[in-house]
């Protein structure tokens, strides 16, 4: 402040003076962050095509991204549940035919010895079916929650959320200030934007 006032040749300000410019100056900068956080949400999305990475602040593509991925991941697998079949089918087979060999081993005419068979069959099944039920419910339930969770948030893009305010976001704001648009500092902004930019 006393810089300031020594620059345009003020030799001395009342403490009155100095605490309305510096009510001043917070309010001015006030509406500057908020224009400024305004231009962030209308920022164009960078797409780093080398790296396949997106850098966004728009929630609701992000999340449309985070669902996309999930899709492939539940389409891969069930690609790979699908290319499993034959061999559990083959498993099944042999299982079968083993236990013919077994029934006829023991005596397939006897009433008892079928049933007892038969009742080792049924518990058979009910283990595998309950093995793959655990397995499955173990490698999908996570992803569906998310997948869920990722659906409700894009229903709900009233999110609480950070972001950062970039230099092109404050030059954007300050070219909306007629007074701003015109002043030296914003040129400086313009080459230190340039340089930052070359150094990239």
């Amino acid at each position: 402040m006393h810089m300031t006032v020594s620059k345009y040749g003020l030799t001395n300000i009342s403490s009155e003076a100095e605490r309305c410019l510096s009510l001043s100056v917070e309010e001015y900068l006030l509406r500057l962050i908020t224009r400024a956080r305004k231009m962030s949400k209308q920022r164009v999305v960078i797409e780093k095509t080398k790296h396949q990475i997106v850098i966004t602040r728009d929630i609701r593509k992000e999340i449309a991204s985070i669902n996309q991925k999930a899709e492939e991941w539940d389409r891969r697998q069930a690609e790979v549940a699908e290319e499993l079949l034959p061999q559990r089918k083959e498993k099944h087979d042999e299982v079968t035919a083993a236990n013919v060999a077994v029934r006829a081993a023991v005596g397939g005419n006897d009433l008892a010895s079928r049933w007892q068979l038969m009742y080792k069959e049924a518990q058979q099944k009910r283990e595998g079916l309950g093995k793959d039920s655990m397995s499955q419910a173990g490698g999908s339930v996570p992803r569906n929650m998310h997948t869920h969770n990722f659906r409700m948030q894009e229903e709900h893009p009233n999110l609480e959320e950070t972001r950062r305010i970039s230099l092109e976001d404050l030059i954007a704001a300050l070219e909306t200030d007629p007074q701003m648009s015109k002043s030296p500092w914003i040129h400086r902004l313009y080459e230190r934007l340039w340089q930052s930019s070359e150094k990239q």
